[in-house]
């Protein structure tokens, strides 16, 4: 076979160009998003084909992607010879040291942002940058492709550019289940056949010949996010959206391989995970310890001060939100722009338990990590665009990107925003646009 798709687990698959192996984003055991998240189904076993693998991609710095101890398990051999594929970023020296310096791995080749990649004399790789962390990959041999879409959440322009790019993918790996949450329970329906909408829409501008549903074999495992469980999108239900729509869709278990041209037949791993998805009430949840207000005074400082330090000026849009934290029975006013975190007796505009919100103060991911991992809830409207406006500023910390004059004129931001310009304006636009509305 000349292109082939070997699902692993999660988001992880091995694509095998003829005689060329790549293995992207492993996740073998253990938990993902400040252990709320855990794999839904059991990996298939690396240790047997790790010889066979080439290169490694990592997609982005997301930890069901970038899981740190299943990296950090592989064996130092495979470390010293593997090849490490990631984005040309405007931070990708971090990831840079991350990967050759804690977690011992010899060489990392960057890809740049629309281009193609000779790995040897009958395999390329293109890389596709999304907003500021995520990427997509696709793979070419033999005049057929790949692409793995990933978490790319591409917009309409973003396939067209892709497609212009790389021609109609054979096969289209991406997301089939909500992997965030707004923080509206009632809207959870609604977002997860959303996705299903998107997959379609995805499937059909990139002209795919089949898509495989993956990167959303996990579970909500806490008590405050279990009940995202039970809207979750299922690859029967992908399956059976795709052929009302005349489409063509096909579901892998770990070890199970798709090849570009081969036969489909995936009702062994459509019954597999219907038997899963409907024990998802029985699966172990976690449990969780609180974290005493002290804590939370001071990590709340800290954080203040890294939201100063990246975006000066931008902080004095920031809107007050009142947060009750539920385990501790205690209501705070949170004002970032005057660095005042006192209680109230107000109504509150989220409730969060007090472990996620300390993470949140304590990590520059900790905001997104909470929004992943859907451990809150959202009580009105105008407490959402507040609440928006807060984590797009903290995502962009957590991408080296900085508002104010100290960060935005460093030749490495303005570097990265030269280069993607054409494709960054919009999807920045975008985001502003929901923040400050």
């Amino acid at each position: 076979m000349s292109l082939s798709v070997t699902l692993v687990s999660h988001s992880s698959v091995i694509i095998a160009a003829g005689e060329t192996r790549i293995l992207c984003d492993p996740w073998q055991f253990g938990t993902a998003f400040n252990d709320s998240w855990k794999l839904l189904i059991d990996p298939m076993p690396l240790d047997e084909v790790l010889d066979t693998i080439d290169y490694l991609w990592i997609s982005h710095e997301h930890p069901d992607h970038f899981h740190i101890p299943t990296l950090r398990s592989l064996p130092d051999a495979f470390k010293q010879r593997v090849i490490v594929l990631f984005q040309r970023s405007s931070d990708h020296a971090k990831m840079e040291q991350a990967l050759m310096g804690m977690l011992g791995f010899r060489t990392v080749k960057l890809l740049d942002h629309r281009k193609w990649t000779r790995l040897d004399d009958a395999c390329e790789v293109y890389c596709f940058h999304s907003r500021q962390l995520d990427s997509a990959l696709a793979v070419r041999h033999a005049g057929q492709v790949v692409l793995n879409l990933n978490d790319t959440e591409a917009s309409e322009r973003d396939t067209a550019a892709i497609r212009s790019d790389i021609g109609n993918p054979g096969v289209l790996l991406n997301q089939f289940s909500y992997a965030g949450f707004e923080g509206f329970p009632d809207r959870l329906e609604r977002d997860a056949r959303t996705i299903l909408d998107k997959m379609v829409d995805d499937h059909r501008r990139l002209g795919a010949g089949i898509t495989v549903p993956f990167a959303s074999f996990v579970y909500f495992c806490r008590e405050d996010n279990r009940r995202l469980n039970a809207h979750a999108n299922s690859p029967r239900m992908v399956k059976e959206r795709f052929s009302r729509e005349g489409l063509q869709a096909a579901a892998l278990r770990p070890g199970d391989t798709l090849a570009i041209g081969g036969v489909v037949d995936d009702g062994d791993a459509l019954a597999h995970y219907d038997a899963i998805y409907a024990g998802l009430d029985s699966l172990e949840i976690l449990p969780d310890q609180p974290v005493d207000w002290a804590t939370l005074q001071t990590g709340f400082g800290k954080f203040v001060e890294r939201l100063r330090h990246y975006h000066g000026w931008a902080t004095r849009a920031l809107r007050p939100v009142t947060i009750h934290i539920a385990d501790l029975g205690r209501t705070v006013r949170m004002d970032c722009r005057r660095a005042m975190f006192e209680e109230t007796d107000a109504a509150p505009d989220l409730t969060i338990n007090s472990q996620p919100l300390s993470f949140v103060f304590a990590t520059p991911f900790g905001l997104q990590t909470l929004g992943v991992s859907g451990r809150y809830t959202v009580h009105h409207p105008a407490a959402h665009k507040a609440w928006f406006r807060l984590r797009a500023l903290s995502a962009a910390i957590n991408a080296d990107v900085g508002l104010s004059l100290r960060k935005a004129l460093r030749p490495s931001q303005l570097g990265w925003f030269w280069q993607r310009r054409r494709d960054i304006v919009q999807q920045l636009a975008h985001r502003v646009r929901r923040a400050f509305e």
